[in-house]
């Protein structure tokens, strides 16, 4: 959103500011801005993760391990077991079914 206000308020700055180094300099900081911000906001996220992590209770530090080996055994189950496990079956029904009809 901060970077689409960029080019517009450099051309602003043009217009008001008659000198040339100023100007590149204040449009260097308005372009250096949003970079800024967003640095600001991952620091400020990264600490609250370092808060969360180091918590006693079970239900604040251990949301995240929780969240990550859910998705990992349903990925496993979902794209590995679950195929294997579908085939190892139809093999053990066909196998059936041909020793049956045999007989």
């Amino acid at each position: 959103m901060l970077t689409a206000l960029i080019g517009p308020v450099s051309n602003l700055l043009g217009k008001f500011i008659e000198d040339k180094d100023m100007k590149n300099k204040l449009a260097h900081e308005v372009a250096t801005m949003a970079e800024n911000h967003a640095q600001e906001l991952a620091k400020g996220q990264l600490d609250i993760n370092k808060a969360e992590a180091q918590h006693k209770s079970i239900f604040v530090a251990g949301w995240r391990p929780f969240i990550g080996w859910t998705c990992g055994v349903a990925l496993c189950w979902h794209f590995v077991l679950a195929p294997v496990t579908m085939f190892v079956c139809v093999c053990i029904f066909v196998c059936a079914n041909t020793r049956i009809a045999n007989f």
